[in-house]
């Protein structure tokens, strides 16, 4: 761990900032993972989503953020439902539609059922 320090220093102002911005993650990690994964049901999924929450919080302007934690879950939560989103419209144009049955079809079953009474 006094390696990682003593590398911020001698990195600048530049490490520290990616190192504070990295605490901040890890120390909300857990918490961003049970409410995703709640979210979405899978590990797999759950890991992308919070790849992506990190990609944007390493990339966002942190100065301007008030609230780390409400900004991480905010940025979790809308990358979860994004891709619920997604997968909900995949579904819904791989699935086939149930062939239309014809009119002529059912009045000849209709007459069947009327005979057999």
């Amino acid at each position: 761990m006094r390696h990682d320090r003593s590398a911020a220093q001698a990195g600048g102002e530049g490490t520290s900032v990616l190192e504070t911005t990295t605490a901040s993650f890890v120390e909300l990690r857990d918490l961003l993972f049970s409410v995703v994964y709640n979210l979405l049901g899978t590990v797999s999924d759950t890991e992308d989503v919070l790849q992506d929450t990190w990609l944007a919080w390493a990339s966002s302007g942190r100065e301007e953020v008030v609230n780390a934690r409400a900004y991480l879950l905010r940025i979790a939560v809308n990358q979860a439902l994004s891709r619920l989103r997604s997968a909900r419209r995949r579904r819904a144009r791989c699935t086939p539609r149930p062939a239309p049955t014809s009119p002529s079809a059912r009045p000849a079953a209709e007459g069947r059922n009327a005979r057999v009474s």
